[in-house]
């Protein structure tokens, strides 16, 4: 399962003292960012090649609310299902791991204004097969 940590920001804070709902699908966005750069995918290459990775559908459920001086924490795993890739993630507290957001999200891929079957993603899956081999056997 793939991590990544970061601080909540003073200005992701609304009046009511927590982070603003809306910023919970930026952490998403950001953690399948990093995911994608440490698998060797990086966005502005993959768009330099006319590969754009969409979003098609994102559910989010909220249970606790971060907080200013909050750790983040965003766990990802990822599968193909057609066409898509599904993401699982969870946005949780870092100091005590409590979760705070679970979401799905389901990507395609773009390439010259059309859908494609999602063979990108398939490159993608075997290279995490391949960490996942390496980490078990190393």
């Amino acid at each position: 399962m793939f991590e990544v940590r970061f601080a909540v920001r003073e200005y992701e804070i609304d009046s009511q003292g927590v982070v603003n709902h809306a910023i919970y699908v930026n952490y998403l966005e950001h953690a399948r960012s990093f995911f994608l750069r440490a698998h060797g995918f990086e966005y502005g290459r993959l768009v330099e090649q006319g590969l754009h990775l969409m979003v098609a559908h994102m559910a989010l459920d909220f249970r606790e609310a971060l907080r200013s001086g909050d750790e983040v924490l965003v766990r990802l795993s990822a599968e193909r299902v057609g066409a898509k890739l599904h993401f699982h993630q969870q946005i949780l507290r870092g100091a005590d791991e409590r979760v705070c957001v679970t979401a799905t999200t389901h990507i395609v891929c773009v390439q010259n204004g059309r859908v494609t079957r999602g063979d990108f993603f398939e490159h993608l899956i075997k290279d995490i097969e391949n960490d996942r081999t390496a980490e078990r056997d190393g």
